[in-house]
């Protein structure tokens, strides 16, 4: 199932995915593979190039905000009513190995 495709799309792919003998996931597939492939050769505009930096700054930002979380979670005050944030210090602190 793909959301956000109209009816009359995925008509005509489940329509071209019998007429090749495959499944509509196969045909998907393949249909993606064939204009990747397509466009790999071809320059890439502004627009294509604006939209990956827009894709690589969002999957950054996610990055960013987990690592500081994460960072907020291990550097947090000890306490007794916080046990749980020991805890996870705990899986950060260096052990040594036994001989």
């Amino acid at each position: 199932m793909i959301r956000g495709i109209g009816r009359d799309i995925r008509n005509t792919a489940k329509d071209a995915a019998r007429k090749e003998g495959v499944g509509v996931g196969a045909w998907v597939r393949r249909s993606i593979i064939r204009a990747l492939n397509a466009t790999a050769d071809e320059p890439a505009t502004l627009a294509e190039l604006s939209e990956h930096v827009r894709i690589l700054g969002a999957r950054l930002s996610v990055l960013e905000n987990l690592h500081r979380t994460l960072h907020q979670e291990v550097h947090a005050a000890d306490g007794p009513a916080d046990l749980s944030t020991a805890k996870k210090r705990m899986r950060w602190r260096h052990t040594r190995k036994s001989k």
